[in-house]
């Protein structure tokens, strides 16, 4: 059994754990904040390096399992039909309660909505084609969240390419990387933030490509550090929610937590209650690598 698969435990108790930081995030900052909630938003759940951890660990699980399959025409067709039914189901459920809060809650009185959620749930907004494109994932009207999706998507359609490309070559996969990452600084917010993002899900691909990274350990120190750049390197510079460079500081985090769950031993993240919340998040593309 390989490390990857001994470790799927851990990968999902990281996903849940970054779940948790995102959702209690946004749950504070829904409602016009105080100085405590934003400072407990903002400084104590970095829910922009909690995304980026999604978006690495999509990369690493989700190569682990088009390797497992193939790049045949059958295992590539495979692989987005799975990714289809992954996204688009849940997502459109998130849609329909957006739409009956626009509808039939948004009148009564209720706490005061900050601007940022506000704007999401604007009357004005519910055009032919800001819903058709919220229906396809590529805008996020009645659900905020909804840009990281548009992200997923993205790399999804393109992650067959990337895999196939950054698994010849260690000079090819290193190429990729680093054109991703000048793609990453120069595009800023242009194209709902997926030139932005497509480096992370770069490093995961390079992670589970490369073996000799999975057998990688940090240790302990180099997990804390990691961890603590996740959790605080934004706050030593005002930096704007997509700037890239804290972004792909923050990948290279992620990178290092996953490689030392994959190779280290971090029993601490078998614990039960965490086990639950990453269960509760289970993705369909785990699977095939515990099947291995």
């Amino acid at each position: 059994m390989s490390a990857s698969i001994r470790n799927s435990v851990e990968l999902q108790s990281l996903r849940g754990i970054a779940a948790l930081c995102v959702v209690l995030h946004h749950s504070l900052r829904t409602l016009e904040s105080t100085e405590l909630t934003a400072f407990i938003s903002e400084a104590m759940l970095n829910a922009h390096a909690a995304v980026v951890v999604f978006f690495v660990l999509s990369g690493f699980v989700l190569t682990k399992s088009l390797v497992h399959r193939g790049f045949s025409l059958s295992a590539v067709s495979d692989f987005y039909l799975r990714r289809m039914f992954r996204i688009y189901p849940a997502m459109w459920v998130g849609i329909i309660f957006g739409t009956i809060y626009l509808l039939f809650i948004r009148a009564l009185p209720s706490p005061h909505f900050s601007l940022w959620a506000a704007g999401h749930y604007d009357p004005t907004g519910a055009t032919t084609s800001s819903i058709i494109q919220t229906l396809l994932g590529l805008y996020n009207y009645l659900l905020p969240p909804l840009w990281t999706i548009t992200v997923e998507i993205v790399a999804s359609a393109l992650l067959p390419l990337l895999v196939w490309l950054m698994s010849r070559r260690i000079g090819l996969a290193v190429s990729t990387i680093f054109a991703l990452a000048v793609l990453s600084l120069v595009s800023g917010v242009a194209a709902r933030q997926v030139p932005l993002y497509l480096v992370d899900f770069s490093f995961g691909i390079f992670l589970a490509t490369n073996p000799r990274l999975t057998r990688f350990n940090p240790g302990p120190w180099g997990m804390v550090i990691a961890v603590t750049v996740l959790m605080w390197f934004r706050t030593i510079h005002p930096w704007l929610y997509h700037d890239a460079l804290p972004s792909l500081v923050e990948g290279l985090a992620s990178m290092v937590v996953i490689a030392g769950l994959v190779a280290g031993n971090a029993k601490w993240m078998r614990m039960r209650p965490l086990v639950l919340l990453g269960d509760s998040l289970r993705r369909a593309e785990c699977a095939p690598i515990r099947r291995r």
